[in-house]
């Protein structure tokens, strides 16, 4: 054998063996994702029938009884409201039910209805391929029979183990009932967007105002696309998008044979024409609330939809405990209804009385809402409620002052005896004007809430900033704060806020004084137990410290002062201690009185819906109102004042300095300026403290300006004025104290001295006081 011959043969095996080599790596390789795949299936199996095992034994009774009341109760456990399916469904019967509103939802929804067993695995196949790529549950395999169970057992959640126990109850339930009753319990209890619109029957009336039996193909295609994604598909918020899935629906219901071409081509030109008929829920004001706080607790707390939760609500056949006092309540009802305890009013164009009104009232201790009126009318329409609505936030003009510029004030540095200017001031652009365009000098903090006073509420948030003004309100739980705009003086000291408050979030957030300076977020169910009775949501509220029990107390007791002498004089209690604080807004559009007794915390609002002039303010019509019930649901309790914190001290100051009296604060022309101020204890004045602001001045009487050396002694005076720290600006407007301010300049009427007599004038000397006298001299001297 030649030599090539022996390297051609050499070459043949290395190739050989390299080939082997290259198979044996492969048939490993082959081998372990072989295993890998068979462990990972052994493991998802055996998760998955972990899952199924751990699930609770299906319950069909839940998933056919589509006819569930739920209870709103009070504390009593006396009924106060029902809220059954019917009024978001009327159950039908599938002979009821057009078969081309069936076969349209069975076409675009679970077109192997008839032939599965719950489950259909060519559909799953597809979106299990393409979740995979996603590597989340993101593409709808869901049958009819899955699609019932979500919706009436189950939650929405996209996850895995939901996903398993799903297709379990689906093959079960399919092994119980015939698919007849299954596609009916489903057409009953779809949700098609709208106000909690489910069930096809309330979805013909609410989309075309039709009874199920007028509706055309069309329409029937159209209802059909809404369940898929209501928000996407409903003809009222996406017209074009409804359209183009009805198209789809009826080409699908062509393709699989449902309708014949001639009834396809006639569909697709109708033209479709919306109208809605929907009915209205009579409901208080109170069970409205608690609806919409119970669906959100649900959602939040539960983590269900929108759509589940409402289900739930109407249909789940709850027991809601509501913290509503149902005496307090009529009497707020009968108020509301009482046209003299309200200005002249007068229907709109859309029938509705203004101006209108909202009040709440708040259990002190718990934060419980315990009675509310959302408008002037008894009776609501599920959403529409003045006083929490997003919709009908106001500005509550001077009643944010205690809330974001005194309590801040008192917890930073500032007593109820701090002196402040009330005089003109610029801050850039801005220079804020009092509601009567006057000012009044130096007020002490007390005086300042007394009288709503706006430029010494402007001062004071300019000066302990307004970041830490914005800050307060936050913790004093207002939510509709505007983080761009809302961080000026205007809006924070004024309450010229760009959204505005809601009556409940004031008076939540007054709430704080009397309850020593804790925040409570208000709550209107304590409550929710399921069919069975076991607790589904424990709605404890929420709490925090806002600020110290002595700065609520200084708070409490100013307040008393609002209602006893200044603006909130009409809500006086003839049988107990009130405080509060009155409201108005630029051209008062809108008017507020809030205030709080030892027992009740309550926010009136009157105002129109589409703002305008009124003729009042806060101290007026709102705070009338809220005596009148106030005074009804405190005639029977027992008198108590509001308790006292330790750690306050009583001290006499003078008002015009804040500091200790002088012997000239009682000689004030205006009358003695010496009042007794409650301080926490360690910010009272010192007691070498005393006052600088009253002085005497020697005063010539005939001009009215410091005497000088020439004044004759008789018109020499000795006189008590103030003195500022800070002189007034001569360009602006004086305040009204300012003639009692001490002149400055020096009398211009006596120029010279009297000259001495000298030899030969005619003058004579009285022997007894040596004066001169020139009575018989000259009178040119």
């Amino acid at each position: 054998m030649s030599t090539d011959d022996n390297k051609q043969n050499t070459n043949k095996r290395k190739k050989k063996n390299k080939s082997k080599s290259i198979n044996k790596i492969l048939k490993v390789i082959v081998i372990a994702l072989l295993l890998v795949i068979f462990i990972g299936a052994g493991a998802a199996l055996g998760t998955a029938y972990a899952w199924i095992k751990s699930a609770e034994p299906l319950d069909t009774k839940e998933v056919f009884n589509l006819d569930q009341t739920s209870y709103i109760v009070d504390e009593k456990d006396r009924v106060i409201d029902k809220l059954h399916a019917n009024e978001n469904r009327s159950i039908v019967t599938l002979d009821q039910i057009p078969k081309n509103l069936q076969n349209a939802f069975i076409a675009i929804e679970d077109k192997r209805f008839y032939k599965h067993n719950g489950i259909d695995p060519q559909r799953m196949v597809g979106s299990l391929i393409e979740d995979i790529k996603l590597g989340k549950l993101a593409h709808g395999a869901s049958t009819i029979t899955q699609q019932l169970i979500k919706n009436v057992y189950l939650t929405q959640d996209k996850e895995w183990k939901r996903k398993v126990v799903e297709m379990y109850y689906a093959i079960q339930l399919e092994r119980q009932f015939t698919k007849d009753q299954i596609l009916e319990a489903y057409l009953n209890t779809i949700g098609l967007g709208g106000n909690n619109i489910a069930g096809v029957k309330e979805g013909a009336l609410y989309y075309f105002a039709k009874d199920l039996k007028d509706l055309s193909l069309a329409e029937s295609a159209v209802i059909a696309g809404i369940t898929n994604l209501p928000s996407a598909y409903s003809p009222y918020l996406n017209y074009d998008k409804s359209m183009k899935r009805k198209n789809l629906i009826l080409g699908e219901m062509l393709k699989q044979n449902m309708i014949s071409k001639d009834e396809y081509d006639k569909a697709i030109t109708e033209e479709i024409k919306l109208a809605k008929a929907e009915k209205e829920v009579d409901t208080t004001y109170f069970a409205d609330m608690v609806i919409k706080d119970v669906t959100q607790a649900l959602q939040d707390k539960l983590g269900y939809t929108k759509e589940e939760a409402n289900r739930k609500v109407f249909n789940g056949g709850l027991k809601i405990v509501a913290t509503i006092d149902t005496d307090l309540q009529n009497i707020l009802e009968e108020s509301f209804n009482n046209p003299d305890l309200f200005p002249k009013s007068s229907e709109d164009e859309n029938n509705i009385l203004q101006p209108q009104a909202a009040m709440v009232i708040l259990d002190n201790k718990t934060g419980e809402i315990k009675a509310v009126m959302g408008g002037r009318d008894p009776k609501v329409r599920r959403g529409l409620n003045r006083a929490n609505s997003d919709q009908t936030q106001r500005q509550p003009g001077s009643a944010i002052k205690p809330l974001a510029v005194y309590a801040p004030a008192l917890d930073n540095g500032y007593t109820t005896g701090t002196v402040i200017d009330d005089a003109p001031v610029t801050f850039g652009t801005y220079s804020p004007r009092n509601y009567d365009r006057k000012f009044s000098g130096l007020v002490t903090v007390r005086e300042a809430i007394q009288r709503s006073l706006n430029v010494v509420a402007v001062k004071i948030v300019q000066d302990i900033g307004v970041e830490r003004s914005y800050e307060y309100l936050q913790k004093f739980g207002i939510t509709t704060l505007d983080k761009t705009n809302d961080k000026n003086l205007p809006a924070l000291a004024l309450g010229g806020m760009t959204k505005g408050l809601k009556p409940l979030e004031l008076a939540a957030a007054y709430n704080v004084f009397p309850n020593k300076g804790v925040y409570i977020k208000p709550i209107s169910f304590t409550k929710v137990y399921d069919r069975y009775g076991n607790v589904l949501l424990d709605n404890t509220p929420e709490k925090h410290r806002v600020i110290s029990e002595q700065v609520a107390y200084l708070m409490v007791d100013i307040m008393k002062g609002v209602v006893k002498g200044g603006t909130g004089g009409n809500a006086a209690l003839a049988n107990m201690p009130v405080a509060g604080k009155t409201g108005t807004t630029s051209e008062q559009k809108d008017a507020w009185f809030v205030g709080y007794t030892p027992y009740y915390t309550a926010a009136v609002w009157i105002g129109h819906d589409m703002p305008k002039k009124m003729s009042f303010t806060g101290g007026s019509y709102p705070a009338k109102l809220w005596k009148s019930i106030m005074q009804t649901i405190h005639k029977d309790l027992p008198r108590k004042d509001f308790e006292r914190p330790d750690g306050l001290v009583s001290v006499e100051i003078c008002t015009e300095s804040g500091k200790r009296p002088s012997e000239l604060c009682a000689l004030d022309p205006r009358g003695s300026t010496i009042r007794s101020e409650l301080f926490i204890k360690g910010t009272e004045p010192p007691e070498d403290s005393i006052c600088d602001i009253h002085v005497i001045k020697d005063v010539c009487i005939e001009s009215n300006k410091l005497a000088s050396e020439y004044c004759p002694p008789a018109s020499i005076q000795s006189k008590v004025f103030i003195q500022r720290p800070e002189a007034l600006d001569p360009n602006r407007p004086m305040p009204a104290d300012y003639i009692y301010e001490a002149p400055t300049s020096i009398c211009d009427i006596h120029k010279t001295f009297m000259p001495e007599p000298e030899e030969g004038d005619d003058y004579e000397t009285d022997s007894d006081t040596g004066e001169i006298d020139s009575s018989g001299g000259d009178d040119d001297y």
